[in-house]
């Protein structure tokens, strides 16, 4: 997943943003990847970002930082505030990632993210989801998911606030 720029009929998504934020561990800010994200985006004055799951964490970073860049968000599956149990429950995910990489966390994360409907009914998405999973780097995809699991403190409370109309959506079921 990643924060995509989109300007005009134009769109970025600069990982090379993300896996260079990886690469310094947890504990880079998602301030760093932010500004990377401005760095992959050099050509674009101003934007609407959009971001899904992390990539929404470093799109509010980003406008929260550049907000004369950003024009308006839209916020999909993003984490926010979670409660001791999930939080728990996503340190367990970082800690499997670490010992054992993507495939740890493929099969609880389907079950997560679709219903139980649609993983019977499209075994051709479950395939598929489990394919981008599985084609991360394994020495990245934990680090990622540390930042995801750590990140969000950094992004409730934002200082400075989102000034830029924003949209956020996520399901009841989202966790």
């Amino acid at each position: 997943d990643a924060c995509t720029l989109v300007a005009g009929s134009r769109s970025e998504v600069p990982e090379a943003a993300q896996l260079a934020v990886a690469a310094r561990g947890y504990g880079a800010p998602l301030t760093l990847t932010g500004a990377l994200v401005l760095r992959a985006s050099r050509s674009i004055d101003k934007a609407a970002l959009v971001g899904f799951s992390m990539g929404g964490m470093v799109a509010r970073r980003f406008a929260q930082d550049y907000p004369a860049r950003a024009t308006a968000l839209a916020i999909l599956h993003s984490a926010h505030r979670r409660s001791e149990k999930a939080q728990s429950a996503i340190l367990f995910r970082v800690a499997q990632a670490e010992d054992h990489g993507p495939a740890a966390t493929v099969e609880l994360a389907l079950q997560r993210w679709y219903t139980e409907a649609c993983q019977t009914s499209r075994p051709d998405l479950m395939d598929l989801t489990r394919q981008w999973v599985l084609a991360n780097d394994p020495k990245v995809y934990p680090k990622l998911y540390r930042i995801l699991a750590h990140g969000v403190d950094e992004i409730v409370a934002p200082e400075p606030p989102i000034t830029c109309p924003t949209l956020v959506l996520t399901g009841d079921e989202d966790h």
